[in-house]
């Protein structure tokens, strides 16, 4: 298309009120980009981090005191574990035996595998305390997690992560697992500190074995480097609702240099500008890791109320400011349709905030349900640069975009790390 004055573009912002049924998404093959954006940080002070600390576990492999779990109460933190073995770090086995598993995992402690039957031993239960000492209020803790076959992990009593626990519940005799894997799996979860509500806070592990035959057992868990209380600019601006698969669901992608992602989630609370305390935490996927050294973070955010407003915050190995997006309802909507920006180099001066300023005014009476953007976001395909001075209003957090992909943006893939529309997976852009 022809560029147009930051003027015409601007003028051409419409509302509609529409029935729809659905929009398009799509992907393509990786291509070089050609800049390096860098974090800007502001200072913040922090506290010590539980990634230092050494944890020291109580744990059951014997089959006789196994039987000592006959109730639900293993799990609480007035639990009396002081007849438990104890260790750490990481705990295993393999054919009865003290060595290294597939994948190159081999345990500090050795468990005992078998029953006197010689069947595996189908549940193993493991405690550690941690003081509140070692928590500081509105701080984030990663966690990191290794296990085989399948993980319930709770902290004072309530699961805070299920590792490949089959659909339908555990067999009576305690085996199963959703799916047999070869080799110990790792994942991650995020607690918050406001999780942490006793002096001593006891995380409890159960380990389930997937059958009475499986080879192997093993089970690692440590704290990770804890989420900085740092603002990034760079992710600030690149925060980008959009349309779930589901009308429960909301995606939301960003750009960012942690190991991690994750969004905080929590039904708006009224009169207060404090996080909301009963969030729930979405880990994000990893979908690109970008040539411009940051990585692309994708999550699906689901089980959400029609008319209900939420507030959010992504995290990497940054926090951003908290963002709000409202839900629709179920039934007829209005949305905004958005003119070709077309967002170039020669447009660093232009007031790119005027979109902020007509959004919110076209939504004054009514919250449209999203932002049609009718292509070419970007005038150069393969500039990120671009795309984030787009998203760098605010709208693009508050209210989900569903791109059309224009001329200038065919063939490239910096379009798909910053916008994703499903139903059209692996659908090239073209």
């Amino acid at each position: 298309m022809k560029r147009k004055s930051v003027l015409q573009q601007f003028n051409i912002l419409l509302i509609f009120a529409l029935l729809i049924s659905g929009c398009a998404q799509t992907k393509s093959e990786a291509e070089e980009a050609k800049i390096t954006p860098q974090p800007v940080y502001e200072e913040v002070s922090r506290s010590a981090t539980l990634a230092d600390t050494a944890l020291e576990w109580h744990y059951l492999d014997n089959p006789g005191e196994l039987a000592l779990i006959s109730d639900k109460s293993w799990n609480l933190p007035e639990y009396d574990d002081t007849v438990w073995k104890t260790g750490g770090r990481s705990f295993g086995s393999k054919n009865g035996e003290h060595q290294e598993l597939s994948g190159g995992y081999m345990p500090d402690v050795l468990l005992q595998q078998y029953l006197e039957d010689g069947n595996n031993i189908p549940v193993y239960y493991f405690r550690t305390s941690i003081s509140k000492e070692l928590v500081t209020e509105k701080e984030f803790y990663p966690v990191s997690v290794t296990y085989d076959d399948s993980v319930i992990i709770y902290l004072n009593g309530t699961p805070v992560y299920y590792g490949n626990t089959p659909s339908n519940g555990f067999q009576d005799d305690n085996y199963g697992c959703k799916e047999s894997t070869d080799a110990p799996v790792t994942d991650s979860f995020l607690l918050t500190a406001s999780q942490f509500t006793k002096e001593e806070n006891v995380l409890a592990v159960e380990l389930h074995q997937v059958n009475k035959e499986s080879s192997d057992i093993y089970f690692d868990l440590a704290f990770l480097d804890q989420i900085s209380a740092n603002k990034s600019e760079f992710l600030e601006n690149s925060i980008c609702l959009g349309i779930g698969e589901k009308e429960d669901e909301m995606l939301i992608t960003w750009q960012g240099f942690g190991d991690r992602g994750y969004v905080e989630v929590a039904k708006k609370k009224e009169n207060t500008d404090e996080f909301p305390e009963d969030e729930v935490i979405f880990q994000a996927k990893e979908v690109y890791d970008n040539s411009w050294e940051s990585k692309t973070f994708r999550a699906v955010i689901s089980g959400l109320s029609p008319g209900k407003e939420y507030v959010y915050r992504v995290m990497d190995n940054t926090i951003s400011d908290i963002y709000s997006f409202v839900v629709p309802e179920s039934g007829s909507f209005s949305f905004i349709v958005n003119g070709d920006p077309q967002i170039s180099d020669a447009d660093k001066q232009s007031p790119i905030h005027v979109y902020d300023e007509l959004i919110e005014r076209v939504s004054e009476n009514k919250t449209p349900a999203f932002i049609l953007s009718l292509g070419d976001q970007a005038d150069e395909a393969d500039n990120p640069d671009l795309y984030v001075r787009y998203l760098s209003t605010k709208f693009s957090a508050k209210l989900p975009i569903a791109p059309i992909v224009g001329n200038h943006e065919r063939d490239s893939d910096t379009f798909s790390r910053f916008f994703y529309m499903p139903h059209m997976d692996g659908k090239k852009v073209q």
